[in-house]
């Protein structure tokens, strides 16, 4: 692919609008997003929407410092969530699922399982933050998932294995775009 990933085009949009989108639509306080490579190049993607978009000088070092960078710029919120770019299935009522498990369910993680494993989106109560702000180098959030202090609820949704990591996944998407 000659250019970010991110700028993709997606439902006429890219795919980090469309994902900004959603995370919108679940009508958060705040919607954080997280710019790494190219951060001014991509960033064209939310031009218009009400998000604050954060750059990652370190982004190099991996996910967890993608995290860091997030979380330390998320505002007074009781609930975090982590959710990719690259992830175009995902939708505004599987976040509100995540979410309302840390609210109903006495857990501290809600995590989506597909394909045998636990991965984002996630939610994480504002009892974690100090362990996500500790995270580094390409550790991302499933360490926390998988050993976390915390309990953890698992959240089936199949369809967020679809993501978009190489050209032949992107065509497979806008061939068969998801609902």
């Amino acid at each position: 692919m000659g250019q970010p990933k991110q700028l993709l085009p997606y439902r006429a949009t890219t795919l980090l609008g469309h994902t900004a989108l959603v995370a919108l639509s679940l009508g958060a306080s705040e919607v954080v997003v997280v710019l790494g490579s190219r951060a001014d190049e991509v960033a064209v993607a939310l031009d218009g929407l009400a998000v604050k978009a954060v750059v990652n000088d370190h982004w190099s070092e991996g996910m967890g410092s993608s995290i860091r960078v997030g979380f330390q710029a998320l505002g007074p919120v009781d609930v975090g969530v982590i959710m990719l770019a690259d992830q175009p299935s995902v939708t505004a009522e599987h976040l509100r699922a995540l979410v309302e498990r840390i609210g109903n369910g006495g857990c501290t993680i809600a995590a989506t399982s597909y394909d045998g494993i636990a991965g984002p989106p996630c939610a994480f109560s504002r009892s974690e933050f100090p362990a996500l702000l500790a995270l580094a180098g390409d550790t991302g959030a499933r360490a926390l998932i998988r050993g976390g202090a915390g309990e953890v609820a698992m959240i089936e949704f199949p369809d967020a294995a679809l993501d978009v990591d190489t050209e032949a996944d992107y065509e497979k998407l806008v061939q068969f775009p998801t609902a």
